[in-house]
């Protein structure tokens, strides 16, 4: 898909913007503590070209890169929302640890808040973590930046796909246009 003339840049999301899927997630944070039934946060794995894919910006910190892999130090990039619900805030959060049980996760980025279910539904506290870095994870979006209209790209990628593997199914084509 990278290849394709007029894309700028392509990632693979487990959730991607607007599709609905979400997954909650219970993580601990070393010194917090949640009240009874509250969601910590929601999380999402991508590949390292998400954010400048998705055009999310960063406030603090890095984004993922091709390093973080399933033998490397577990990491992950949180949103202002989840920042601050963790450790008070962006500039405090970058460093810092937590995870499901033992605190094996190294926030490296904080972004700003974003909606992924749509622009009218609430900024959940949201947890991106690398995909290369849990291979028992699988990608169900993709997403492409494009020049230029980004319906023309669309059989284009459809093609790239069916290339790869004809029997992949594609399916809820949408553009954030």
């Amino acid at each position: 898909v990278r290849a394709i003339p007029g894309v700028r840049s392509a990632s693979l999301t487990l959730n991607g913007l607007g599709s609905g899927g979400q997954r909650i997630s219970g993580f601990r944070v070393p010194g917090r503590t949640f009240e009874e039934g509250q969601t910590p946060a929601e999380e999402n794995h991508v590949t390292p070209e998400f954010f400048a894919t998705t055009g999310i910006t960063f406030v603090a910190g890095r984004g993922f890169t091709d390093r973080d892999t399933e033998g490397s130090p577990t990491v992950a990039v949180l949103t202002e929302r989840a920042a601050t619900k963790f450790f008070g805030g962006a500039d405090s959060a970058v460093g810092k640890r937590f995870g499901y049980g033992d605190p094996n996760m190294e926030v490296i980025g904080v972004v700003r808040d974003v909606r992924p279910h749509g622009l009218r539904s609430a900024q959940p506290a949201l947890v991106f973590r690398a995909l290369a870095q849990e291979p028992q994870e699988y990608a169900t979006s993709l997403e492409a930046r494009v020049s230029g209209a980004a319906a023309i790209a669309v059989p284009a990628v459809r093609r790239a796909l069916a290339s790869v593997d004809p029997d992949l199914p594609v399916s809820e084509v949408t553009t954030m246009e």
